[in-house]
């Protein structure tokens, strides 16, 4: 198994042997499993890459041969991986480049000089359907299409610390959107009696984030990380135990920091996270007991939070 060629290296060869990439007639019956992150060519362009190189025919037969491809946007450019033949004897090539269009072309281009080679080698189609490409997408082609979108809903418990007295634990639910930029949006519900018995007042605090920052990087295959500025509007509460709080039960929250999602990928429609943000609260806020008097939680000076839930891709 052989790995890294450069894309500079694909692109000029490309000159030399398109030509005789594209003398083959028959087209070889070829099972396409396309995966691509927002920004990157989809499916469909990648196939009239691969056609004007040459003549293959899409199909879901068992025994066509086997082209899986791979295309993200990473901080430096883009990369891309392909995977030829069967799963327990795949070739497998890595590119990266400037975009992904230059990527893409690259994978197209090896792929079609492994799919001439296998003609070589099998004259005969490898299955037998009388079809042509269908017009419709395929359903790895669909899939690509939602996962480009990046939409995902999340489901989390949650653990933090708004309160320097006590730290509080509860639930969340988020929408992740990750495509030319990310954002999520969460609301979160926890209290400081979920974890220890509270000394002085049930501390509770619910807060609305908004969360926004660059494309999300992926670190391989299975895992992406998100990252961004984000933004908080809730409340605070405060109900006392065996005594009386003098000020508000319920007041405002407000705050600011950062958010950060590392997730795992399970299935292409499934996936672990893990959320981590700091927060600085904007206005301070205290309890009061009434008597005896004495400070039963306020906000802290910056407020640490964590997740970790599932997700599931929309």
């Amino acid at each position: 198994m052989r790995h890294g060629p450069t894309v500079a290296l694909s692109i000029a060869l490309a000159g030399l042997v398109t030509p005789a990439v594209c003398s083959a007639a028959a087209p070889l019956a070829t099972r396409l499993d396309f995966q691509a992150s927002g920004g990157c060519p989809d499916a469909a362009s990648f196939v009239a890459r691969l056609q004007a190189r040459t003549p293959v025919r899409l199909s879901e037969a068992a025994d066509a041969f086997r082209l899986q491809v791979w295309l993200a946007v990473t901080a430096g450019g883009a990369q891309g991986q392909l995977s030829a033949g069967p799963l327990e004897d795949a070739e497998v090539r890595d590119v990266a480049g400037r975009d992904c269009g230059e990527v893409a072309d690259a994978l197209a281009l090896i792929a079609a000089l492994i799919v001439e080679r296998v003609k070589q080698r099998h004259p005969e189609p490898v299955a037998r359907e009388p079809q042509s490409v269908p017009a419709e997408p395929s359903p790895s082609a669909r899939r690509s299409r939602a996962s480009r979108r990046g939409l995902a809903l999340g489901f989390a418990v949650t653990a933090g610390r708004p309160f320097d007295s006590a730290p509080v634990a509860g639930g969340a639910v988020s929408l992740l959107v990750d495509s030319w930029l990310s954002w999520w949006l969460s609301v979160a519900y926890a209290r400081n009696d979920l974890l220890t018995e509270p000394r002085s007042a049930e501390l509770g605090f619910g807060a609305i984030t908004f969360g926004i920052g660059p494309h999300g990087l992926r670190l391989g295959k299975p895992l992406r990380l998100t990252a961004g500025l984000a933004a908080q509007g809730g409340f605070v509460t405060a109900k006392g135990v065996g005594v009386d709080v003098a000020l508000a039960v319920r007041r405002s929250y407000w705050s600011a920091g950062l958010l950060a999602r590392l997730a795992l990928d399970l299935a292409p429609s499934a996936s672990v996270f893990v959320d981590a943000g700091g927060f600085v609260p904007l206005v301070e806020r205290r309890f009061v007991t009434l008597a005896p008097q004495r400070l039963a939680g306020s906000t802290s000076t910056v407020a640490p939070q964590m997740g970790l839930g599932f997700a599931l891709q929309l």
